[in-house]
């Protein structure tokens, strides 16, 4: 969580000492006022609306997004977190497909810990070491923004689902995760993600048996569209 609060700090710095070029490719809040008050005196009783298209382009190009995230639950004996990669595709501003690699860091909990030094007992844990996925992403809800005072940022808040392949300490198996988040456009190349996702696998246990495990991971990505 300290790392996800840094990354937010950072990212609000970057986007006020890069302002001037975003602005760029910002929208405006006044845009159009002319003809809008001209329509409403030709037609009062009618109610006049101005409907504007996305300005950022999302057909046709490819994202390339780092991330890192904080993981919650998992193995009861393992504090995880990950920095991974995604890449996307975006057929049209609705649909993306593409894949992400994960690489997982592991420590012991202090319950673990407690457990080695008082009674000598090692947990029985399998840890995550990496994976990969492949990702499809539905963006079904598109909106726009006030952001630092700056002018209009615009987002897409979208679901997410993907299938894959987790290496574990004691070997590979299948794993899965949905969620969604909320993806910023701040530019025709600069975006930033807002995910979590609920993820699935199979452990190994020494007996010989497989556990269930069900971890929330919450991400920030920071991309570039190309």
């Amino acid at each position: 969580m300290k790392k996800i609060i840094a990354i937010l700090i950072s990212l609000n710095f970057l986007v006020q000492v890069a302002g001037a070029d975003v602005l760029k490719d910002f929208d405006g809040l006044g845009e159009n006022k002319d003809l809008y008050d001209t329509a409403k005196a030709l037609h009062p009783e009618m109610n006049v609306s101005v409907v504007q298209e996305r300005i950022i382009k999302r057909r046709n190009r490819v994202e390339i997004a780092p991330e890192i995230s904080s993981i919650g639950g998992g193995e009861k004996y393992l504090n995880t977190s990950s920095i991974g990669l995604n890449g996307r595709y975006h057929i049209n501003p609705w649909i993306s497909i593409g894949g992400r690699y994960t690489k997982y860091s592991n420590e012991l909990t202090t319950e673990a810990k407690n457990l080695i030094s008082t009674l000598g007992a090692i947990p029985d844990v399998d840890s995550p070491e990496s994976s990969y996925m492949g990702m499809v992403d539905f963006y079904p809800i598109y909106g726009k923004m006030n952001t630092f005072g700056l002018g209009i940022t615009h987002f897409d808040l979208y679901l997410s689902a993907g299938y894959g392949q987790m290496a574990l300490r004691r070997g590979d198996t299948g794993t899965w995760a949905a969620g969604g988040g909320i993806g910023f456009w701040w530019s025709q190349h600069f975006t930033t993600r807002l995910e979590v996702m609920h993820q699935n696998y199979d452990a190994a246990r020494l007996n010989g048996t497989k556990s269930s495990i069900d971890s929330t991971v919450a991400s920030i990505q920071i991309g570039f569209l190309i």
